[in-house]
Formats: structure tokens, sequence, C-alpha cells
């Protein structure tokens, strides 16, 4: 075997080793950070929709529609927030957030839908009580999970920044080091193309 096949054959080894490992923690971190990133929006979105369900019930318990719309308002300070809506006790939608936002941003009636993922966006309802913990309606919210799969994306760049970051430093350092790793395996890599071409062990071996 010749002297570069057996260098470029361990350098291709290292390298190849190299990349696996790097590749497994990137997509093991990029994986957690997919799901946490979820879990984050989840929890801050399930947050406003327990907020504005306090500050709602006054408007829902007195009909008042003024006051339901400047408690909605208030999620305008949300760019995640693409849409809210209240419900009356019999599921009637009483006030939309924005609106003049499309129709279909907010379900007609109310419904037991949780908040979940669904359809790209995080959307669900939430009851609103009373003090005595008396139904007076529902609130609809609906998030934008687009920041997510941006962050997501952003990690991925840097992930391949980092990925071929390392690459080039193992090539370098394989290159530096593969005469101490390539050095014992030479005289052997010798004598079994000698043990091939003459049937035996070279004098000397």
């Amino acid at each position: 075997m010749p002297r570069n096949t057996v260098r470029q054959r361990l350098m291709n080894i290292m390298l190849l080793t190299s990349a696996a490992g790097i590749a497994l923690t990137c997509i093991g971190f990029g994986a957690y950070e997919y799901l946490a990133a979820r879990n984050r929006l989840l929890e801050h979105v399930d947050t406003l929709a327990r907020v504005v369900a306090a500050h709602s019930t006054a408007a829902l318990a007195f009909r008042d529609e003024r006051d339901a719309s400047n408690v909605l308002a208030a999620l305008k300070s949300e760019p995640s927030i693409r849409a809210a809506a209240l419900y009356d006790e019999n599921g009637i939608l009483f006030v939309r957030f924005p609106a003049d936002g499309a129709a279909d941003l907010v379900p007609e009636r109310a419904s037991a839908q949780k908040l979940d993922f669904s359809g790209g966006d995080l959307a669900g309802f939430r009851p609103v009580h009373e003090l005595q913990d008396q139904p007076l309606g529902s609130l609809y919210i609906r998030a934008d999970v687009s920041q997510v799969y941006s962050r997501f994306w952003s990690y991925g760049l840097i992930a391949a920044l980092v990925m071929s970051a390392s690459l080039l430093l193992a090539y370098f350092l394989s290159r530096l080091l593969q005469d101490r790793i390539s050095g014992p395996v030479r005289p052997l890599a010798g004598k079994a193309r000698a043990v091939s071409v003459r049937g035996g062990f070279p004098v000397g071996a």
C-alpha cells in the first residue's frame, strides 16, 4: 500500500469520525433548542391568556363591549399575538382583536379546544370565570410560532458555522499529526504488501 494512500485513509477516518461526532452534537442541541423554544412560547402565551381572562370578567359580566375591546387591545404590545377574542357564556363571539382582522383568524363560536400547536400557530381557548367560579365566557388567543422557527434556523446557521470551523481544525490537526499516527503503520503496510506479492515474509522481517 503506497505511503500516501495510508496517510490519506487515516486522515479520512479522522475527519469522518470528527464530522459524525460534531453532527450528532449539533442535532442533539438543535432538537433541544427547538423543543425548549416551543415550550417557552407555550408558557408565555398561556400566562398572557390567564392575565387577559382575569381582566375580562367585568366586561363579560356587564356585557361592556368597549371595556372588553380595551382589555384585548392590551395585546398590541405582544408581537407574537395574531388574534384574540372573547365569547359569552353561550359561546357566541362578543369582541375580537384586531377588530379589522381577517375573519378566519378567530372561530365563530367557542369550543373546548385547549391551547396547542395547530396549523402553524399556537391557539386555543381559556374559560373566563367570576370570583364565585361561575362561567362567564371564554377567551380565544392565537399566537404566531414563526419566531420559534426563526430562532431554530438561526441556531442551525450557527451550528453549521461551528461544524465547518471544527472540521477545518480537525483537518489541520490531522495534517500535523499524521506522521506520528501513520509512522508505525507504514512498516506493517510494507510487510503486508511484500507478503501479498512474494507469498512470504521478507528477509529480516
